[in-house]
């Protein structure tokens, strides 16, 4: 996803982290593609465990499994 913040661009690696800055993947599209991705957010776990979806759902990042260790 791409937002503009103080008047640039940046990417991030979802629509649901962009409120975190350890998904901000860089200035371009191209930058972004040199970041790997963890699934470390607690949204992650969300689509990987429900599919895809732009909202969390409750009950999603019980302790049924480690979002952390979940990789992309």
């Amino acid at each position: 996803m791409i937002v503009k913040q103080n008047g640039r661009c940046r990417v991030y690696a979802c629509t649901l982290v962009d409120d975190d800055a350890q998904f901000d993947l860089g200035d371009t599209l191209r930058q972004s593609l040199d970041v790997r991705i963890r699934l470390a957010h607690h949204r992650c776990y969300s689509c990987f465990a429900y599919g895809s979806c732009c909202s969390e759902r409750p009950g999603a990042h019980e302790p049924d499994g480690d979002p952390a260790s979940l990789e992309r």
